[in-house]
């Protein structure tokens, strides 16, 4: 998603410093990270599901986060192919309910669920009851779906504050400490407003903001959605011409591209995200080892240094590639049809 990539990029060019994969240790006037000591005159906590955590090491007890879990899954492209927008359902008090939408790129995408975490440790639903329930949910809207075309799902926490809204505001314990916290859905939409409303909130708490006339706010794309194998612009001999990933037709030039952009990756996950290598059917089957060695040729690192993409324990598949007869028990949780 081009969407949370493009600000580090951004930032990386703007000699910004990115602090990856750090831990907020403890907060006041000085704040700690798991590697150094960090000061700043202003912060904005946009912690997501830590939001609450990180608001209280500065003494701001004014609110909580309620994890809300929702399970998504992805279908084939064959799926997609056969609606032509968002079909939603009455959305009720847990949310905008299941919904059946096509991707830009031609899936299928199903979901979510809204499911609330009071307890993690006693509290847990087996896989079959969730695909059930998401199953159904959209057959309500879509019964022409075949969940037995499957090939990925998606599971995230909302962060769900208890004021019920979303909290976009300096924080009464501390000045200068900006809170955009319990962003549940549709947080993506209203992403580009909230950071509006944050940049006027630094203004007023006295940051000073004034133009950078050497900020492009352009990036170039890395790639677009290709119309089949003629949407392919091949020059012979040429890295544009060698398709690594031959289900989304990624070549090797887009991810040679990706690998030496300002915020570079040098993992077959990071060139996933940025390029959909390994998005497509077979999810990387063929060509993870392809852009494994493409990673080690264009950075230098050894192989044993050069990460693969993890599968995550909460997924509602049993493996990367899912067998007939775990395609056979999907089919079989649809609803029986009405005569």
């Amino acid at each position: 998603c081009a969407l949370p990539i493009s600000p580090p990029n951004f930032a990386r060019k703007l000699k910004g410093e990115i602090a990856a994969a750090n831990r907020a240790a403890a907060a006041a006037t000085e704040g700690k990270i798991t590697t150094r000591a960090v000061r700043a005159r202003y912060v904005v906590n946009a912690a997501g599901l830590f939001a609450d955590v990180v608001a209280r090491m500065v003494g701001d007890a004014s609110f909580n986060i309620k994890p809300r879990l929702g399970e998504y899954l992805l279908l084939h492209k064959d799926q997609g192919k056969f609606i032509r927008h968002v079909i939603f359902p009455a959305p009720g008090k847990m949310g905008k309910g299941v919904v059946a939408q096509p991707t830009l790129w031609g899936n299928l995408l199903i979901g979510p669920l809204a499911r609330e975490l009071h307890d993690p440790k006693t509290e847990s639903a087996s896989t079959r009851d969730i695909l059930t329930e998401l199953i159904a949910k959209t057959a309500a809207t879509y019964p022409a779906f075949d969940p037995g075309m499957v090939i990925h799902s998606f599971t995230g926490a909302r962060a769900k504050s208890d004021r019920g809204d979303w909290i976009i505001e300096e924080s009464e314990a501390c000045a200068g400490f900006i809170h955009a916290a319990g962003i549940d859905s549709p947080g993506l939409a209203g992403s580009p407003a909230i950071a509006l409303e944050v940049v006027e909130l630094l203004r007023r708490a006295g940051l000073a903001t004034p133009a950078n006339d050497c900020f492009n706010p352009y990036r170039r794309p890395i790639i677009r959605p290709k119309n089949g194998w003629k949407g392919l612009s091949l020059k012979r001999d040429e890295p544009t011409a060698k398709v690594i990933c031959k289900c989304e037709l990624v070549t090797e030039a887009e991810i040679v591209d990706a690998i030496h952009r300002p915020l570079r990756c040098d993992s077959t996950q990071a060139v996933r995200k940025r390029t959909r290598a390994g998005m497509g059917h077979c999810q990387g089957t063929y060509c993870e080892s392809r852009v494994h060695e493409i990673i080690e040729r264009e950075t230098g690192k050894p192989a044993a240094e050069v990460a693969k993409r993890p599968w995550p324990e909460s997924s509602l598949l049993p493996e990367r590639w899912v067998d007939d007869s775990f395609k056979d028990m999907l089919r079989g949780l649809m609803p029986a049809k009405e005569d």
